[in-house]
């Protein structure tokens, strides 16, 4: 239903911009005993409640937030109105494509109303709408792109319900049929009229296996007023059946800020859409959410439910934007282009606050093109931005961006509160306290900034997308958490507002944090929950007071190592020690701080001066100066940092430096130092069985070489990480936990390192388990050398009951070194050498090697660099976008599992430097074949050729310029990888003696191995001279599970070597006169077929799109002919000239006479004679006379199948018998050259002609194989089009609406918008 009309008993529409509430709403509900389910959407612990019960005006009103997520549904429960009656959303955007319907093709209607479709089907208009200028945009969408594949799926097992009643009906027809041929009475039918009879039972049955539901087709039509307003109309008829769902019956739509019209594409789906038209009409956004994501994150930031206002949002006042950011097309993963046009949109909307509840680990904190955008937005136009934390603790620095790694976002960490845990997660028991997540991410960035700003609670009940069938849902996460601190922060700004006060984001921030309730000050609650929980009521009162000018000035505070162990690079934003190297030494940083203006801001600048009082608390390991003079060019100064002294574990402080002219304004920057000191794992230390004592919870023990042993007890919610110095020379480790418990219990298990420039995620091992008393876990995960590792065991917050874990965690060592430092083997050399050392003790070692991907290089066959003009794409300061569209041409004489990778901008998003990637995978005929973008995932394609379009976008045009020749790595997976042989000796490798078998290393020994060079036949086709496989060599096995291959590999690459030549095949040729020589007569034959041969190339190559051009074409034809009759080559192009034009079958006569002209001038009984040798000819010229009898049998058959084509076409019935049927005794000869049955390229023919004789369901059944064989791709949309007819001639009307989806979707007439 329209939005316009879903309400009518609650509110009154008074013009196009604006809704008030009617004289129906409900009265407040009184005070009454408390709701048990009131912490199903938290508030209390935030002191949301009690500051809207004291100021119930300070809801959120005069606030707008815009939510960047999955999309908001329009008609979700409690997103309507406002508690002032003002319509809660805004505005509704997709800013990712996905929806964007191409309708820049023009039509006009003709005098009854009807125009084409880009489909070809007639749609009829509505002689109500205006459009002066008389010309129609049209374009079509399939719906399963536009809605998320949980809906898609439902859709179609709704759709399939009604499809096998229509199938049963049928299938009982049919059977009927056949079954009355064998009742007395029934006249006789011919054995042709039985087998089809039996064909469309036996079809009707196999449908119900095969069929494949493309889903409905949408056509859209798109137009402008007298007024020039855009709209926009959809034919949902195959939705909404005839009666409701015709072209003519819509009501228009235009932008949704203008009406906020929204409707569902049926009852039955209810899936609400909204759309926006861009680019003169020539680009029709449909907004549908990628998920159900966005709506619940939105209602927990606002939702207003007037009959039940426990289950509001946090600021139900508040007015919401939807900027959909997860790309439909990607299952929801957000995307660059979504993003930055998110931004724009906040930016032109003017929005307050910015809750973005995505995000994903990164290589590079508080840097890229994005992190550059949003500092811009807080900065320069007083945007609060809020972001999840992430959701992959419990381990250190686990945050994720841009919410934990970036400084102008506050990131939010998740908290549940005990009326959450009952009311929400329905636990067995209540929980004493408050707790954070166990999954909320953890600080530090690996820069050493904090990473986690404040926590909010991470959990709601919330509305969910009307096509959910649901009301609510509960949901949990960081996900949840932002937009709580969103709503929080909307209440406290609506309060300041209405007050007067208009903080800046860097003023807001500072009293958010000097508020927030902190449960404890230890090191590891502060990397968990920041500055602690969210205060609304303590905040609003903070902020209400007056400030100095620094206290509303963002400040900048980086860090540079400067003692002699400085690293490389600076820029850091704290300090944050980790090795053993580092915290065993003393280090200095040099920090500067530096205020951040507007480039307007000349005045202030000058203004700027700062007495700052510089603090820090539990730092004995620290050293600073105690005061700053602070200008607006900024100050450096030195700190101090010696940790020597510390205990093993994790350290931290913070230096705050305050105004000491505003000290109550809160800290103005703050200087993170965070020490995790590993404990050393060594080979010496205490006697087998003699307990270590350490700090902390149970004991430890260093019993073994190189093993880490402690007992350590849990209740629900507790957290155990043990930093580990992992030894030189360490490959992998060993873990085995074994548990004593009453009940069962669920634990979080992770080992993180940390790596330069790279995620945590990509070195992270993670892994949840469920023990019961006495249970195991043996788990083994590979770790780098001389890099600290974190092990953190937690039990999960929910999982009630105590527990006592035995850890034991063993380190093991397999190293290998090449003379080339690399592991290449060369297939031209054939051999590879390995050197195999133990170097922390014995093991046991069975080297295998093998290949897994073939990597095929490919460089742009075609580059376009433009401009992209709609509004959506221009940011601020007049930017304008350009995208630099790039196409790629891969064939594959193999399919496979195809991923398309660009290794220069691949997995950046947050920190890469491009506006947007986006790439499409098509084939031949342009259809879809798979969607990718940072995270390219593999795409399934069989032989053939196939397009790879990408686009990458930027505001600077010469940027993009250098990204012309961007080279593609397409990745095919070898299903099943190839093997390498790996030899001890080189003598064995050069042999090909008997492979490396199981070996024994003892500590500090080494081993040659020799790597050879895979079988020839095993490589793919596809792997040509200098094309590369890539591998893998693994070398160590467990010593938990003997046998068992160790998780640290070696990268494997192998470089084709090229091909064996004729001769080394034993397969080389000789001349075929004795001295190789050839005479005057015979240089003279070949110039004359070498320059007969330049002619008919020459021809193939004239176009004939236009009659000049044919006269051309045929004058030059006429020229050569007359010189060559009954040259071959060049009759075959004629022919086949006149099949490829697009009048064709106007052209009939002259297509059968340039047959029969082909057929004339081969002596077919010479032909039938050497087909017909059972026995292959010798000779000299032998080879030449099979090329030549190869090439007459060629021609015959595409002229005798080029002349039944003809002639079905003239004749399309069958005629009297007592009239000669030219078509059939045309197809009778071609049948004797080939079997039409089984040859593919005359399935479409041989269909034809079963149809033409009343065997329809034997025709349909032709064309299958067919329709199998990629290799006839270019010939799939003749045979489709005629499985349509087919199915139209008998009647199966469902079946015929699924093959002509399939025909359009495999034949669209544009590639598709990015």
């Amino acid at each position: 239903m329209d939005s316009d009309t879903g309400r009518q008993a609650a509110v009154v529409v008074s013009d196009m911009n604006e809704i008030t509430l009617g004289d129906q709403l409900l009265e407040e509900e009184r005070e009454g005993p408390p709701d048990p389910f009131a912490g199903a959407m938290p508030k209390k612990d935030i002191q949301a409640d009690a500051f809207l019960k004291e100021h119930p005006e300070f809801d959120g009103r005069g606030i707008v937030v815009a939510i960047l997520d999955t999309g908001i549904d329009p008609g979700a429960a409690a997103l309507q109105t406002t508690p002032n009656g003002r319509p809660k959303i805004i505005d509704v955007l997709d800013c990712t494509g996905s929806g964007d319907v191409d309708t820049s093709t023009l039509v006009t209607a003709a005098a009854d109303y009807t125009i084409q479709g880009v489909r070809g089907s007639a749609l009829r208009l509505n002689p109500a709408w205006d459009n002066p200028s008389g010309k129609w945009h049209v374009g079509s969408k399939r719906l399963f792109d536009l809605v998320p594949k949980g809906l898609a799926d439902s859709i179609r097992a709704d759709r399939r319900r009604v499809w096998m009643q229509e199938q049963r009906d049928l299938l009982a027809k049919a059977t009927a049929e056949v079954a009355k041929l064998s009742t007395q009475g029934t006249p006789k039918v011919t054995k042709e009229e039985r087998e089809e009879l039996e064909a469309r039972v036996a079809l009707l049955s196999e449908f119900a296996e095969k069929a494949e539901d493309q889903g409905p087709v949408l056509d859209a039509v798109v137009w402008q007023d007298a007024s020039s307003v855009w709209w926009a109309a959809l034919d949902l008829t195959e939705l909404r059946g005839p009666a409701r769902g015709a072209l003519a019956d819509f009501k228009p739509m235009t932008d949704f800020k203008a009406r906020r019209q929204y409707t569902a594409f049926s009852p039955s789906d209810a899936c609400n859409f909204a759309v926006n038209i861009y680019d003169g009409g020539n680009i029709l956004s449909i907004v549908v959410d990628a998920g159900s994501h966005g709506t619940h994150v939105a209602g927990i930031t606002a939702a207003y439910d007037a009959a039940a206002p426990h289950l509001s949002g946090v600021a139900p006042g508040a007015q919401l934007i939807s900027c959909k950011i997860g790309d439909t097309r990607l299952g929801s993963m957000e995307t660059a282009p979504g993003l930055y046009r998110a931004l724009a949109a906040v930016i032109q909307h003017k929005a307050d606050i910015i809750n973005m509840s995505y995000g994903e680990s990164t290589a590079t904190p508080n840097s890229g093109r994005f992190i550059e955008l949003a500092e811009e937005v807080v900065h320069e136009h007083g945007v609060v931005f809020v972001s999840s934390a992430g959701n992959s603790g419990p381990a250190l620095c686990t945050v994720g961006a841009p919410g934990g790694t970036s400084s102008a976002i506050l990131g939010v960490g998740a908290w549940v509160a005990p009326e959450m845990a009952a009311a929400g997660h329905a636990l067995r028991e209540p929980l004493r306290d408050g707790q954070q997540y166990n999954w909320s991410s953890r600080g530090p960035a690996p820069d050493g900034d904090v990473g986690v700003a404040l926590c909010a609670p991470g959990g709601a009940v919330a509305p969910v997308p009307r096509w959910t069938r649901q009301r609510r849902q509960l949901m949990n996460g960081t996900s949840m958490a932002s937009p709580c601190a969103a709503g929080a922060i909307a209440l406290v700004l609506s309060g300041l507002k209405a007050q007067g006060v208009r903080p800046s984001p860097a003023r807001l921030r500072r009293g958010l944090e000097a508020t927030c309730l902190r449960t404890s000050w230890d090191a590891d609650s502060v990397l968990s929950q920041g500055a602690g929980l969210i205060q609304v009521a303590d905040a609003h009162a903070f902020l209400l007071a007056p400030c100095s000018p620094a206290a509303s000035q963002p400040w900048q505070v980086t860090l540079q190592r400067t003692d002699a162990g400085a690293a490389a690079g600076g820029g850091k934003r704290g300090v944050f020690l980790r090795t053993g190297q580092e915290t065993a030494v003393t280090s200095t940083h040099q920090v500067t701080v530096k205020p951040w203006f507007k480039p307007e801001e000349v005045a202030a600048r000058l203004d700027m001066e700062v007495r700052a009082e510089l603090s820090s608390e539990r730092s004995s390991f620290v050293s600073h100066p105690k005061h700053l003079l602070l200008y607006a060019t900024g100050r450096s100064f030195e700190i101090q940092v010696d940790p020597r002294s510390l205990e093993p574990g994790l350290h931290h402080t913070e230096i705050r430096g305050t105004d000491t002219s505003d000290p109550g304004a809160g800290t103005l920057f703050t200087i993170p130092i965070t020490v995790a000191v590993p404990t050393p794992v060594t080979a010496g230390g205490s006697q087998p069985g003699a307990d270590v004592e350490i700090e902390g919870e149970g004991h430890a023990e260093l019993q073994r070489p190189h093993t880490f042993d402690e007992t350590l007890m849990f209740a629900a919610g507790i957290e155990a990480r043990r930093f580990l110095d992992v030894p030189e020379g360490a490959t992998w480790a060993e873990l085995r936990l074994t548990a004593s418990m009453e009940t069962p219990k669920t634990l979080m298990l992770r080992a993180t390192q940390l790596a330069p420039h790279t995620r945590f995620s990509d070195t992270e091992w993670a892994k949840s388990v469920q023990l019961a008393d006495g249970g195991k876990v043996e788990a083994a995960f590979a770790v780098s050398a001389g890099t600290p590792l974190e092990l953190t065991v937690a039990q999960m917050w929910n999982s009630l009951g105590s527990c006592v874990l035995r850890l034991s965690l063993t380190f093991h060592g397999v190293t290998a070194t090449t003379p080339a430092k690399g592991l290449l083997l060369n297939g031209a050399a054939g051999i590879a050498r390995l050197t195999v050392r133990a170097p922390l003790g014995p093991e046991r070692i069975q080297p295998k090697a093998s290949l897994t991907t073939l990597c095929i290089p490919l460089c742009p066959t075609a580059a376009e660099l433009a401009p992209l003009s709609a509004p959506r794409d221009a940011l601020p300061r007049s930017r304008l976008t350009h995208q630099l569209t790039l196409t790629y041409s891969l064939t594959l004489v193999e399919g496979g599992t195809v991923t398309p990778r660009f290794p220069r901008l691949n997995r950046l998003v947050y920190d890469g430097i491009l506006d947007g990637q986006m790439h499409v995978v098509t084939d031949a005929n342009k259809k879809v074949l798979g969607w990718g973008d940072i995270y390219p995932e593999g795409i399934k394609l069989g032989a053939g050729t196939f397009a790879i379009r990408v686009a990458l976008r930027h505001t600077d045009a010469d940027l993009l310029q250098k990204f012309k020749d961007l080279p593609l790595v397409a990745e095919r997976k070898l299903d099943p990888s190839i093997c390498v042989p790996v030899y001890t000796s080189q003598a064995a490798c050069v042999t090909g003696g008997a492979a490396a078998k199981e070996l024994s290393l003892v500590h500090g020994s080494s081993v040659a191995l020799f790597l050879g060079n895979p079988a020839e036949d095993k490589l793919p086709k596809d792997a040509t001279a200098g094309r590369i496989l890539s591998g893998s060599v693994s070398l160590g096995t467990l010593a938990s599970s003997p046998g068992k291959e160790s998780p640290d590999t070696l990268a494997l690459s192998f470089v084709v070597p090229p091909p064996k030549s004729d001769v080394d095949k034993g397969k080389g040729t000789a001349p075929e006169n004795g001295n190789g020589k050839k005479d005057a007569a015979d240089v003279d034959a070949d110039l004359e077929k070498a320059v007969l041969a330049a002619q008919v190339a020459f021809l193939k190559d004239l176009k004939d799109g236009s009659e000049e051009e044919r006269s051309t074409y045929q004058r030059l034809w006429d020229r050569v002919f007359e010189a060559n009759k009954g040259h071959l080559p060049l009759l075959t192009e004629r022919l086949t000239r006149l099949d490829a034009r697009s009048d064709k079958d106007s052209l009939v006569e002259d297509r059968v006479a340039a047959a029969d002209a082909v057929i004339a001038a081969i002596d077919t009984t010479k032909l039938a004679v050497y087909l017909a040798q059972k026995s292959p000819e010798t000779g000299p010229d032998k080879d030449s006379r099979k090329k030549d009898f190869e090439l007459q049998r060629d021609a015959i058959i595409q002229a005798l199948a080029s002349k039944a084509s003809a002639l079905l076409t003239k004749y399309p019935e069958v005629p009297a018998e007592t009239e000669t049927d030219e078509f059939e005794a045309a197809f009778v000869e071609l049948q004797k050259w080939v079997d039409t049955s089984a040859e593919g390229t005359h399935a479409n023919l041989n269909a034809q002609r079963l149809a033409r004789k009343g065997q329809l369901a034997l025709a349909y059944r032709a064309l299958d194989k067919a329709l199998a064989d990629d290799k006839l791709a270019s010939k799939h949309k003749g045979m489709l089009e005629t499985r349509v007819k087919l199915l139209k001639q008998l009647g199966w009307s469902h079946w015929e609406a699924a093959a002509k989806a399939r025909l359009e979707i495999s034949f669209p007439a544009t590639f598709p918008l990015f």
